[in-house]
């Protein structure tokens, strides 16, 4: 029974069950995101090397099959390709961001901007596909996106203790 100061500030009592099955959940909620951000900003080892291989492999899957024939067909026409620019650069400095470690931006932008010139050199030698300084700026500005979130998670869960 509620006494009359909970009853007073609003405050209903729950049963032990509700609190501690709401604590659980609260818990579980909290413990997973909270462990998952804390594994991109402060990653171990093999993450590290998981996503430097993943990038590596990826980057020549898309140069491969960006230099078959017919394979204009498949990209996006304008502005939609700008966004598939930012969305794929972005995701390939999250790659180098944690490969090198969660914490050199810098690092992370280069390397996505490198892999965006070569990407366009080789359009530009491409049958049927072009080079644009454009997708060049989208890769970049999708990478510097992508550090900016990384960079805020590492800000809010910190490069504390293990």
């Amino acid at each position: 029974m509620q006494n009359a100061a909970d009853k007073m500030a609003g405050h209903s009592r729950q049963s032990g069950s509700e609190t501690s099955e709401r604590s659980t959940v609260d818990a579980a909620e909290s413990s997973g995101w909270r462990g998952f951000a804390t594994g991109i900003v402060r990653p171990r080892p093999w993450l590290r090397w998981s996503a430097g291989l993943l990038c590596l492999a990826l980057v020549i899957t898309m140069f491969w099959l960006g230099s078959r024939p017919g394979a204009s067909a498949y990209i996006p026409t304008p502005p939609w390709d700008r966004l598939l620019h930012f969305v794929v650069y972005g995701g390939y400095a999250t790659l180098a961001w944690v490969a090198f470690g969660g914490g050199r931006w810098l690092a992370a932008v280069l390397v996505a901007t490198a892999i965006g010139f070569a990407d366009e050199g080789l359009q530009a030698l491409a049958p049927g596909r072009t080079a644009d300084w454009t997708d060049i700026a989208a890769d970049i500005v999708g990478a510097l996106a992508a550090v900016w979130v990384l960079g805020a998670l590492r800000r809010r869960y910190g490069p504390g203790p293990d």
